[in-house]
């Protein structure tokens, strides 16, 4: 092995042992692994694909979570809620 080959392999271990699986980010997102998938395959969530070209092994880096989420947050600012105007004409009072 050449020592390109070893440096290449030492960077690819190092980037997927600080990811996360599918299922862990769904969990951590509170959406169902459908909804990752479709995130990671419209580009809006970056992932390294680990699979043998049969079937998807997705690995998010921890980074990209937060870049996804800091997007998303800042995009979806919670509405204040509206409150009803009092109408005291409705209110009949018998006393």
């Amino acid at each position: 092995m050449s020592i390109i080959t070893v440096l290449l392999t030492f960077v690819v271990m190092a980037a997927v042992l600080n990811c996360k699986t599918v299922s862990e980010v769904a969990r951590y997102l509170r959406v169902k692994r459908k909804r990752i998938d479709q995130l990671i395959e419209s580009g809006e969530l970056r992932a390294f694909d680990l699979g043998d070209g049969k079937r998807h092994q997705y690995r998010i880096p921890a980074d990209a979570v937060v870049e996804f989420e800091n997007r998303h947050s800042a995009a979806q600012t919670p509405q204040p809620r509206r409150r009803r105007k009092k109408n005291d004409q409705s209110v009949i009072e018998y006393f």
